[in-house]
């Protein structure tokens, strides 16, 4: 695993991108973008956006063989600023539209309440390209990053909204600690350390 530096964000927005497009179950990416015949850019988008504020404030860690990807925060470094607030109206007018712009940040709020008061690092998104998947490139993905903050003291908090990802986590010593209903899918809080 290695971690990426602008230069590469090319390559962690097109493996998020080849990850989450061709998705069309229930999940939080879904329930965002506007479902219609640009739906694929409005995803493009979405993962530009997440790719470059982790590069700015946290970590873009990509396998060795750029198939798949993690971006990482920390809780303490999602601050409010002008490029920030830039990128929100771009995802607002090109990406979920007024409306639900205004139901992600009310979220945004209520899902942080159920997050651990302490500093803690946070798995944003992850995903392996399109192509790869099923050949357990995410489940590697997950033990190198173990490995990579095996030394770390910080607890790592991550959500899912899917039963498989739960188990999968939970397998690799993740234990869940907070379940809620959100509309049509429930979301797993899940921690390790």
């Amino acid at each position: 695993m290695q971690k990426a530096t602008f230069a590469q964000k090319e390559i962690a927005i097109e493996i998020l991108h080849s990850a989450f497009e061709p998705i069309k179950e229930d999940n939080l990416i879904n329930e965002v973008v506007i479902d219609d015949s640009r739906r694929s850019e409005r995803i493009k988008i979405l993962m530009e956006f997440l790719v470059e504020d982790c590069l700015r404030s946290g970590e873009v860690l990509l396998s060795d063989r750029n198939s798949a990807c993690i971006l990482m925060k920390y809780s303490d470094s999602n601050t409010l600023d002008f490029w920030k607030l830039k990128w929100y109206i771009k995802i607002a007018l090109k990406c979920t539209g007024l409306t639900k712009a205004l139901g992600i940040l009310k979220r945004q709020s209520s899902l942080k309440k159920y997050h651990i008061k302490e500093r803690y690092i946070h798995p944003v998104i992850m995903g392996a390209k399109n192509e790869v998947n099923g050949r357990g490139v995410g489940m590697r993905l997950i033990k190198q990053l173990i490995a990579h903050y095996e030394d770390n003291t910080l607890p790592v908090i991550i959500e899912t909204t899917t039963a498989t990802n739960k188990r999968i986590y939970e397998h690799f010593g993740f234990k869940t600690f907070k379940t809620i209903q959100d509309k049509e899918f429930p979301i797993y809080f899940l921690r390790m350390n």
